[in-house]
């Protein structure tokens, strides 16, 4: 199966949980999700339906999901996330494009600024903030 099929499929039997232990899986299913970037996705969504699976059997045996996995579902994730293998490839480009934004606002840090901007800090270097303030106040009178 695809990622895209895991994870539909475990959108539809999610639906099977009672509204504690649905609670109790998303929060592992957000942290899982977002603490294997380095993992290889369709593993870690093979991984969360088993985990889905193994909640629905102990719900129709009567046990919570505390019960079964433990209180913290951040702490079965994180032993979870241990037993994953890397993904080298994931990691690369998580990091090229961690660099790749760094390095775009680094040397085009004016790209990020809106030209309101530039034009308050022109006002305020010349001590005209007052003619800046009224010169705005007169282009938003005349629409």
């Amino acid at each position: 199966m695809t990622s895209e099929q895991l994870i539909e499929k475990n959108n539809q039997l999610r639906e099977q949980l009672s509204p504690a232990n649905k609670a109790y899986y998303e929060n592992l299913l957000l942290y899982l999700r977002t603490k294997s970037l380095s993992k290889n996705d369709q593993q870690v969504e093979t991984l969360l339906l088993e985990i889905l699976q193994d909640m629905l059997e102990a719900q129709a045996k009567g046990i919570s999901s505390k019960d079964y996995f433990g209180k913290s579902p951040q702490a079965y994730a994180d032993d979870m996330i241990k037993v994953l293998p890397n993904d080298f490839i994931e990691a690369f480009k998580l990091i090229l494009i961690t660099i790749g934004s760094f390095t775009f606002f680094w040397f085009f840090p004016q790209s990020a600024k809106s030209p309101t901007d530039t034009q308050y800090r022109q006002h305020r270097s010349n001590g005209s903030l007052r003619d800046y303030i009224s010169d705005r106040h007169l282009l938003y009178n005349q629409s």
